[in-house]
């Protein structure tokens, strides 16, 4: 059984965790620097950091290709998602959501939906395409359908949301479609100044060919 954990009660937990961290110590307890990188880069420590709290998400899988991994440093990182199975004369499965790992808090991507018959006759079916995994910031594609003919599934949302999977109609019960494919993976971790170098290399992980959804990391700084 899979338990859903909602993004309110993950920014509890990490919440609970500088509290713990800094209880004692007269740390401000809001970011006075919020940086949103969604592209690979060089971070820069500024003077007056005492710790860092960073999120990374992965990029989400395409109907083409897998998404990329996104990384702070060697702090922590996520994968991406990877893209869905089927097409042809294949009922395609749903492709694996990315991980976190080194996190304060590391989180599976959600994986893509399998396709599903909309309509299933003697000499055809029409099955829909299954929808995209969300990732911690949701973005999973729409599932295309078939209607005598293939229906491309919706674009993953950013930031790091699987791509829906193509619809498509299936002459003689040739089952086919395509499976929606993963959400990146998702990783928190809160860093003291004293372990964070001057300079941190960033990646950010592309969503996958076939729109997936780019992925992101984000750094809030605290003084």
């Amino acid at each position: 059984m899979t338990t859903e954990i909602s993004r309110d009660a993950i920014e509890a937990s990490v919440n609970d965790i500088i509290d713990t961290y800094f209880e004692n110590n007269s740390v401000g307890s809001e970011p006075v620097i919020t940086q949103v990188l969604t592209s690979s880069t060089t971070w820069t420590k500024p003077e007056t950091c005492r710790y860092v709290k960073v999120t990374v998400i992965g990029g989400g899988g395409g109907r083409s290709g897998n998404g990329g991994t996104s990384s702070f440093g060697t702090h922590c990182s996520a994968t991406g998602g990877q893209v869905g199975g089927g097409g042809g004369t294949t009922q395609g499965t749903g492709g694996l959501g990315g991980s976190g790992s080194n996190g304060d808090i590391n989180l599976k991507g959600q994986d893509g939906q399998s396709t599903h018959v909309q309509y299933n006759a003697p000499r055809y079916s029409n099955l829909a395409g299954g929808m995209g995994g969300s990732s911690l910031f949701g973005g999973g594609g729409r599932g295309g359908y078939g209607n005598y003919g293939s229906v491309a599934g919706g674009s993953g949302g950013n930031y790091g949301g699987g791509a829906g999977g193509k619809g498509e109609t299936s002459n003689n019960q040739n089952y086919s479609g395509e499976g929606g494919a993963g959400a990146g993976g998702a990783s928190i971790k809160i860093i003291l100044s004293d372990n964070l170098s001057a300079t941190e290399t960033v990646t950010v992980g592309n969503g996958g060919s076939g729109s997936g959804g780019n992925g992101v990391v984000i750094v809030e700084v605290y003084s």
